[in-house]
């Protein structure tokens, strides 16, 4: 059990005895196994093996019902399945055509696909337990600013090393321009993206400036709403303690177990929805942005900025007050605290300036002092980040104006030719400054419908190229350019691969370290094996030379393998009898053969590599020296208890840097250990501790 739920619950239990009796708290445990089973929580912890175990026999239950089914009868069947696990069941897409039994049978195909996959369930039901361990710590009262503020302590330290893996992963690839050969490190370019909490932060606030500046230069008023829910949603509230100082207390109108931040977050743009249709009705249009943040205990709220007409402002405010008192609405204090309006002065201060404040709160605590709480603004924004992504919450949204990938899109192009329209030119030259206020002159203001902007995001259409992902869904059509009505402006193309730094094809020679070996050259190559034993080929080629035998310490020896041929199976025998493995060659760009073995695998594709096969492990538990095989080529340190090396680094060696050495096992076993081939065991005490919440 995770030590932070363990404490909470032991706890809780105790408080429950003292209260009460014996009974009373055994009733509060079964009460909580019965509120887990209902989130799809199965155990408290986050070992990843028991969640991967579900997945593999969900997917073959889902195989099993599916069999000889018409599609729409086995997808009825297959969302029953996902009640007894606690998922949501994939929604038939029928994209814009019409829903007739044609269409509706190809969308069935495709929920049938993804119900019978393994990795489907896994993603699924790694998001159901992560946030069900998440809606019981707030049940548990782990979330409140008594506690672990907007989040757990436990979805915090997930995220934690989520980005600590992937800061690691960014550090170990560069792209490659496959047309001009440009090579740039991917943690550069995260650096420069939207990834980057101050890049975001400051695109947010230029498109926020332009629709300031845009409603000054036209008479528009600014009006900011903060829209919050029912007492129901919020897990404490506070009362008026001794002395008359207001004190945090359990709320006793707040539904346990039944209204997590997830469902307030729906029940927020449910109102949002049907405030905005009435607008639309009533012909009132508004445009500006909307943030979305956590109260204290992950209860989510709303802060808008909407600019209008002036003589639209006291309708403007009657609709969405009607719309967000609409559910207990006459509940004490519901007038008062449920929506607040407030009417922004240009004399007084800026919108932009308004709302900059809860743009950095959430993002990276830039400029802040402190937050509400008086907490550091930084752990602030890093908490509301993990809240954020545990409960798939979008964070911020554009009310109104050009969408945003039309704007990014022109910032890509260096300059535009003569003789194109000048509206093309305008947002471009817009665009380029930045200055939004600008860009949405050049396209007839932030009101104008997006169907009749007169420039559009231009991308393949459907009809010319068709491409599938795994399950049989339409890939979105690829971006190419601008339209602007007579043409198009294309965007340069070229292609990115992705490559692991420091993997030259000239080297032949590797070194072994703790985490195993690697063997990389074309035609001929050498290498060492750490663990003593010997290799018996059992493929094509052709042993070129003998055995190299040499010992260091008393744990390990090294034995040095010299072949050549074009397809090679080893099986690994001796004291290490049980542990086998294989790998196939495989072809990069040049058609030059590169043999390459590892045993974790990489976190998502590397594409640069292009290999036809993986490396396959069939592994019972492994002991000694040999206990994992990793491909590395990096000097290795001598030998001792901890890395187990053979031998020390020969000078002027030409070697490969470690592909994967010092990162930290990814959360899985190879997808390509075979059924019963023991791969399991081998990972089970690595995945522990792991984050695999999904988010």
């Amino acid at each position: 059990m995770i030590p932070e739920i363990r404490d909470h619950v032991i706890n809780s239990y105790s408080a429950e005895y003292r209260a009460g009796s014996r009974r009373d708290a055994n009733l509060w445990m079964l009460g909580l196994a019965d509120r887990l089973e209902e989130k799809g929580v199965q155990h408290l912890s986050n070992d990843d093996d028991n969640i991967r175990a579900a997945a593999k026999l969900a997917s073959q239950r889902a195989r099993v019902i599916a069999e000889g089914l018409p599609p729409i009868v086995a997808y009825e069947k297959l969302c029953d399945l996902c009640l007894d696990y606690q998922v949501e069941p994939p929604v038939l897409t029928m994209g814009n055509k019409k829903a007739d039994a044609v269409t509706i049978g190809r969308a069935s195909i495709i929920a049938v696909k993804k119900l019978s996959s393994e990795k489907w369930w896994r993603a699924q039901l790694r998001k159901a337990h992560a946030r069900g361990l998440e809606a019981e710590s707030i049940n548990l009262g782990m979330v409140s600013k008594k506690a672990g503020i907007y989040c757990s302590d436990i979805t915090l330290k997930t995220r934690r090393q989520q980005r600590a893996r992937n800061r690691e992963l960014a550090d170990l690839i560069q792209m490659v321009c496959k047309e001009t050969g440009e090579a740039v490190r991917l943690a550069e370019i995260i650096e420069h993206s939207l990834a980057n909490p101050s890049v975001r932060r400051s695109e947010l606030m230029v498109r926020i400036r332009g629709f300031d500046d845009y409603a000054v230069k036209y008479g528009h008023t600014a009006l900011f709403f903060t829209l919050t829910l029912p007492s129901k949603y919020h897990r404490f509230t506070t009362v008026e303690g001794p002395y008359g100082k207001r004190q945090m207390v359990g709320n006793p109108k707040w539904k346990k177990g039944e209204l997590s931040p997830r469902e307030g977050q729906d029940q927020l743009t449910s109102i949002w929805r049907a405030i905005r249709s009435k607008l639309k009705r009533d012909g009132l249009p508004v445009y500006g942005f909307r943030v979305a943040e956590p109260h204290h205990d992950g209860c989510p709220h709303w802060h808008m900025l909407f600019f209008m007409q002036p003589d639209h402002v006291d309708d403007v405010k009657e609709i969405i007050r009607s719309y967000a008192l609409k559910e207990d609405g006459e509940e004490p204090g519901a007038k008062e605290y449920r929506l607040k309006v407030e009417v922004i002065d240009p004399a007084k201060g800026s919108a932009t300036g308004y709302i900059a404040k809860y743009i950095a709160k959430s993002i990276d605590g830039f400029a802040i002092d402190a937050d509400l709480f008086g907490n550091d603004p930084k752990l602030a924004a890093e908490r509301i980040e993990a809240w954020a992504r545990r409960w798939g919450i979008r964070q911020f949204q554009q009310i109104g104006g050009p969408p945003v990938g039309l704007w990014r899109l022109l910032r890509r192009i260096d300059r535009i030719p003569g003789g194109l329209p000048d509206v093309l030119m305008q947002a471009h030259s817009a665009a380029d400054k930045p200055d939004y206020c600008a860009f949405l002159e050049a396209l007839g203001g932030p009101l104008v419908p997006r169907s009749k902007l007169p420039l559009k995001v231009a991308k393949w259409k459907k009809s010319y190229v068709t491409e599938f992902n795994a399950h049989g869904d339409i890939k979105p059509p690829k971006v190419i350019g601008v339209d602007y009505g007579s043409g198009v402006m294309p965007v340069r193309q070229d292609e990115w691969i992705a490559e692991v730094i420091g993997y030259e094809k000239s080297l032949y020679r590797t070194e072994c370290n703790s985490e195993g070996w690697i063997f990389t050259g074309g035609g001929s190559w050498d290498g060492e094996a750490i663990g003593g034993g010997h290799f018996e080929q059992k493929g094509g080629g052709a042993v070129a030379g003998g055995l190299e035998k040499g010992t260091r310490g008393s744990r390990a020896e090294s034995r040095r393998v010299e072949v050549s041929g074009d397809k090679n199976t080893w099986e690994k025998l001796g004291r290490n009898k049980g542990v086998a493995f294989k790998w196939d060659w495989y072809v990069n760009q040049d058609e030059i053969d590169y043999p390459v073995a590892w045993h974790k695998p990489p976190v998502c594709p590397l594409p640069g590599f292009n290999f036809k096969s993986v490396f396959e492990e069939v592994a019972s538990e492994q002991s000694g020296a040999a206990s994992s095989f990793l491909g590395c080529g990096k000097a290795a340190p001598p030998w001792s208890s901890v890395n187990n090396c053979t031998r020390e680094t020969r000078e002027g060696e030409k070697r490969s840097e470690c592909i994967y050495s010092g990162i930290e096992n990814r959360g899985g076993y190879h997808p390509h250990v075979p059924e019963g081939g023991g791969g399991r065991e081998n990972n089970r005490s690595r995945n522990r501790g792991n984050d695999h919440s999904g988010s």
